[in-house]
Order: structure tokens, then sequence, then C-alpha cells
């Protein structure tokens, strides 16, 4: 089973919401009655042959209650992507567009230190549609024109926060 954006649902804040005391209590094996289904019964998954993954952008905001050792056990974090993966991504998301000659992905790729693979597809996207009113091929300065509007969603101080927390074993 796999949960996305976990701290959406799960946060916690000055009360606990309606929707986590509600999981907490299927994930406790109480309140079976809830009308979720059972996919939130997480308590002793492995017993009932069943694998969950969670994922986060915001894994401080999970309550702790539902990190605890026997609901989430392990963290997992996956950075973003390195320079290749940014090649990679690039050479896919620009396959069977028009692209000027003389551009090099190689040398883009090398920019987007901090861009996520979501903001990697926006931005080519973006620079597609750049090109496109302007009746040319995607080039270097679709790019940056796009670059000025489209910022890295992950900032240095957001990746050294995820890396702390995965230090910690949040």
């Amino acid at each position: 089973m796999f949960l996305d954006s976990l701290d959406v649902t799960l946060s916690y804040s000055d009360g606990y919401s309606r929707t986590l005391s509600a999981y907490l209590r299927c994930m406790c094996g109480a309140g079976a009655s809830f009308d979720v289904s059972a996919a939130l019964h997480l308590n002793s998954c492995s017993e009932k042959k069943i694998f969950v993954i969670a994922a986060t952008n915001q894994p401080q905001k999970i309550d702790p209650a539902v990190r605890r050792t026997g609901r989430l056990d392990k963290l997992i974090y996956v950075g973003p992507p390195d320079e290749e993966a940014r090649r990679e991504m690039l050479t896919l998301h620009l396959e069977g567009r028009p692209v000027a000659a003389d551009f090099d992905v190689g040398a883009l790729a090398e920019k987007l230190k901090g861009y996520s693979a979501s903001d990697i597809r926006f931005l080519v996207d973006e620079a597609a549609r750049d090109a496109l009113k302007k009746r040319q091929e995607i080039s270097s300065e679709s790019f940056r024109s796009a670059m000025t509007r489209i910022q890295a969603s992950v900032t240095p101080e957001i990746e050294a926060q995820y890396q702390s927390i995965e230090q910690r074993g949040l």
C-alpha cells in the first residue's frame, strides 16, 4: 500500500485532527468501524501480509505518534536528483520536441541542482511554451527565461533539514 503526502493528512498542530485521531485508532487496532476502510489498519502489517510505503516532503510535520516504531518503522531519505539523473530527465522530457542543434543538455543539468523531478518536468514544459510563443526551437535561452520563473524547490536549507531528519531517524 502506498500513502502519498502523508504529512497532509497526518500532521499535528495545536490539537489532533479528526483524521489523525481516526488513523491512530486504526493503527492501534481499535475503531474497526472507521469508514476509510481496512486500508488504514497498519498495526501488525507484516502479519497481515501488507507492505506499507508512505511518502512526504515534510516529515517533521507528521505526528510523532504516527512515526513511532511499530507503525512506520523505517525512514528512507530520497534526495533530489544528481547531475546525471537531471541530464537523463531533461533528455527524456525533451524527446520528440524541437530542440536547437547547439543546445547542451549537460550544461543545463549542471545548473539545476536542487530541482526536483517535477521541477525539471515543469521547467521543460515552460521552456517549450516559451519557444513555441517565439516560434523557435527549444534553446538555452528558452530555459534561461523559464528559470527566471521556476526556482529549485529543494534549497540547501531544506536539503540540510531532510538530512538532519534522516540522521535522527524521525
